[in-house]
């Protein structure tokens, strides 16, 4: 083999590793922040409260997909904790949006504080903790609340489908 050729085989060789090593760089840098947002504890107790709520399964049905990721915030901060979360929300009934509040006290559980679905141009409040079959309407033309900025902006074609 020439010397020539053994340069430029080392030379592609070295291209691809670091190659290599910039994507599963990116990769980790990308995939473990989403991973501890989708998976995280605020998440998960809400997606619990909106699977257990009756007037959700009234309304959407049994959820079927909480979409890619929850919109909007998590702050924890020497345990204590508030989050506000909005979630697309496809059930066997139809499509809305849930917006979601959440505290977490030191050592202890996130519970939600408040909660709505939207759904059709209309809003329902989620009251206690999940069960409840208490629905207050808002206005017809009433509209999910838009995500803070650096957030994403919300379909509302999906939340009036």
């Amino acid at each position: 083999m020439k010397h020539s050729d053994k340069t430029l085989l080392y030379v592609v060789g070295g291209v691809a590793a670091v190659g290599g090593l910039c994507v599963a760089c990116l990769a980790a840098v990308i995939l473990f922040p989403a991973r501890l947002w989708t998976h995280g504890g605020a998440a998960e107790a809400a997606k619990h409260f909106l699977s257990s709520s009756a007037v959700v399964r009234a309304k959407v049905g049994t959820i079927k997909d909480f979409g890619l990721f929850p919109s909007g915030s998590v702050k924890v901060n020497n345990g204590v904790g508030s989050a506000h979360l909005i979630f697309s929300l496809k059930g066997d009934k139809g499509e809305g949006r849930a917006v979601l509040d959440l505290e977490k006290p030191p050592n202890g559980d996130w519970k939600v504080e408040g909660a709505t679905l939207y759904l059709g141009g209309q809003a329902f409040s989620l009251e206690g903790k999940g069960a409840s079959d208490d629905e207050q309407p808002a206005p017809k033309d009433t509209a999910p609340p838009d995500v803070p900025a650096g957030g994403h902006t919300l379909d509302t074609a999906a939340v009036d489908a």
